[in-house]
């Protein structure tokens, strides 16, 4: 399959930088890396378009694998399969550019690497039309509605851990939740929102 670079992101800022990132160097890629808040999906795509793309001018041999080294040092990109997932996340980004399914995207660059390794446009398609697709989308459920199970009910849970957020803002539940939702990713345990916190990261 010939997967065509991102072209049209959401936000006309990130569009403008992505589109210059196809012209820039390693130094300028890296600068436009930084710049990205990966508490937002947008965020996480302009990284993930930016580490896509360096990677291609070391396929191209327009730096040398110590510059793009270096530049994955820069980012705290250690090599194996975090870089590669990043790498993936950027080749596959034209397949989150419909504005209906980037509003829906989560937050989590796990999730959203595991939804960018569909290998197909039909299998991803069945992720969109299964209902599924949201903030709180996980790849174990992702995995699971390619499998052709139902999701599992996150209603039954044995309390082997609470926390409480006592009277943590707004923000930092949000944060927290992200957090919590990679933690669930690399681990596979079972988590369940009280209303409360379900209410406040659904916003």
């Amino acid at each position: 399959m010939e997967v065509v670079p991102q072209t049209e992101p959401t936000s006309t800022k990130t569009a403008k930088r992505i589109a210059q990132s196809e012209r820039s160097n390693l130094d300028d890629l890296l600068k436009l890396a930084r710049e990205f808040d990966l508490q937002t999906v947008e965020g996480i795509l302009g990284k993930a378009d930016a580490v896509w793309k360096a990677d291609r001018k070391l396929d191209r041999k327009e730096v040398t694998r110590e510059q793009f080294d270096s530049f994955c040092k820069e980012l705290e990109l250690p090599k194996g399969s975090q870089l590669r997932k990043w790498r993936k996340i950027g080749e596959m980004g034209k397949r989150f550019e419909p504005a209906d399914i980037r509003r829906r995207l989560p937050v989590c660059w796990t999730t959203l690497y595991a939804l960018a390794a569909i290998q197909t446009d039909g299998e991803f398609r069945k992720v969109v039309d299964s209902g599924k697709l949201s903030r709180h989308l996980t790849g174990e459920t992702v995995k699971e509605i390619l499998r052709g199970k139902k999701p599992k009910s996150a209603a039954v849970i044995n309390r082997d851990a609470v926390i409480d957020v006592g009277n943590m803002d707004d923000t930092k539940m949000r944060y927290l939740r992200r957090k919590l939702e990679a933690l669930k990713e690399e681990f596979g345990f079972h988590m369940k929102l009280s209303d409360r916190f379900a209410q406040v990261v659904a916003t």
